[in-house]
């Protein structure tokens, strides 16, 4: 039995030996086994030396299936040749499956073969040095992130046969200044251009892309004050985005044909006034705006209508009432049906642009001035006409900009009236009391008084000459 466990101990620790003496030579030599790679891989973002980072890049080598790739030395122009979709598996064990040439300052100049449809995820990100790309006619896809944080990159030719636009795949490109999107474009995903700090000149060809509403965040663009309007950020015929702190009542910019993906996405946005021109709402262009209780459409679809956040995530009907108000007039297929709690409609109506007025009651003294406050609860940027009036102007007088005089003691009240461009009416009463001042009531009772004693003196003066004439 001893000498079984004497066994037992010396065969443990000769194993031990051994693996130790292996992870010894797989650090010094950059030789890991997969097991220690997929271990790596999960514990820690960071992957191995070996793995991150190459020295030298091959003149050539294969990149699986029909492609592989020519990589000159000396101008640093890499070219990659084959036909159809890039393979993500079998590529050369110096190059990363995830990251491929990721990271590799060498590279300056990139070229891809006529015939190429797709181009690997991350494929170039973080390639500082790379300042050139000629894409293939037939691209189709860049992939994600496929040119991220390419800090050299200064300019792009997208491909005019490309649909999709993959997300991440130009971020980071801080030195990219300018970008045309072909027609052939139909979506924009996600942080495409996030933050491509110089970024300024954007022309999209398509006047219907799908575009999500972080696309070009922090772009030169974006960060461009004057693109912005009331918290809402445009480009074009495109309502982009709009603030995180964007509040109340707003007027959509008249020209805007399409309001973007996710664009008031968790806003606190009241009222929302669309133009005639508006075209297309975007998937979950208004998700989660739940202080939302008053909208126009002046051309009401369907789609408009299933736009609207009436519904929270148990699909439940919100609790509020949405004021839906168009010219279109009443029609079966445009309404929602199961929602008459929450969505009241205004069918043939103009939105009113001025919601509420509201003012505080006044005490003024007798010949004394003033001007009410009144406050407007509109939609930003509305115009409307304003106009007063006295219910008495023996107690109180109002001059056309809304100026108030005390002429008399007593109770009365201002109207104010107010008519927006929509031909909507609104009005108010502001309540206003005048007193006289201590000081003034001293005053009128001293003047009653001196008043009482010229006429007792008169009295007495005009009795004394009648008894005078009497005696006479």
């Amino acid at each position: 039995m001893y000498k079984f466990m004497k066994k037992s101990i010396i065969a443990v620790l000769g194993l031990m030996l051994v693996f130790s003496s292996m992870s010894i030579i797989g650090k010094n030599t950059g030789i890991y086994s997969v097991f220690q790679l997929n271990a790596s891989a999960e514990e820690s973002e960071e992957l191995p030396p070996n793995r991150r980072h190459i020295n030298h890049l091959p003149k050539s080598g294969n990149l699986g299936g029909n492609f592989r790739y020519k990589f000159d030395e000396e101008t640093g122009k890499l070219k990659i040749f084959g036909k159809g979709d890039m393979p993500m598996g079998n590529i050369p064990e110096f190059l990363s499956e995830e990251d491929m040439f990721h990271d590799i300052p060498e590279i300056k100049s990139v070229e891809f073969e006529e015939g190429i449809t797709s181009i690997t995820d991350c494929l170039f990100a973080n390639c500082e040095n790379l300042s050139e790309v000629k894409f293939p006619s037939t691209l189709l896809d860049f992939g994600n992130n496929s040119f991220k944080n390419c800090t050299s990159l200064k300019s792009i030719e997208i491909p005019k046969n490309m649909k999709i636009l993959s997300g991440g795949a130009f971020s980071e490109c801080t030195n990219l200044k300018q970008v045309v999107i072909p027609k052939s474009i139909e979506e924009i995903e996600w942080s495409v251009f996030e933050d491509c700090t110089s970024l300024d000149d954007i022309v999209i060809e398509n006047d219907n892309v799908i575009i999500d509403h972080n696309a070009f965040l922090n772009t030169g663009y974006y960060n461009n004050k004057e693109n912005w309007d009331n918290g809402i950020l445009y480009l074009g015929k495109y309502l982009l985005d709009s603030k995180d702190d964007i509040k109340g009542y707003h007027i959509i910019k008249e020209g805007t044909q399409v309001i973007c993906k996710m664009a008031f996405c968790d806003r606190d946005v009241e009222g929302l006034a669309f133009p005639k021109s508006l075209k297309t709402i975007q998937k979950e262009a208004l998700l989660n705006c739940d202080t939302l209780s008053y909208v126009y459409f002046p051309n009401l679809t369907s789609e408009f209508t299933n736009s609207l956040p009436l519904y929270d995530f148990d699909h439940k009907p919100v609790d509020r009432t949405v004021r839906l108000y168009t010219d279109t007039q009443e029609s079966a297929e445009l309404m929602i049906w199961g929602l008459e709690n929450t969505l009241e409609y205004h069918f043939g109506e103009k939105i009113p642009l001025l919601l509420e007025i509201n003012t505080k009651d006044i005490t003024m003294n007798l010949f004394s001035t003033c001007k009410p406050e009144f406050d407007y609860i509109t939609f930003i940027g509305a115009k409307y006409d304003v106009s007063y009036s006295s219910r008495n102007e023996k107690i109180v007088q109002v001059d056309e900009n809304g100026n108030v005089k005390a002429v008399g003691v007593g109770k009365t009240y201002i109207i104010c009236k107010t008519v927006d461009s929509n031909g909507n009416e609104n009005s108010v009463n502001c309540n206003i009391e005048v007193r006289a001042t201590r000081e003034q009531i001293l005053f009128c009772v001293a003047v009653i008084v001196f008043v009482i004693l010229v006429i007792c003196l008169a009295v007495i003066l005009i009795v004394k000459k009648v008894k005078r004439n009497k005696n006479k």
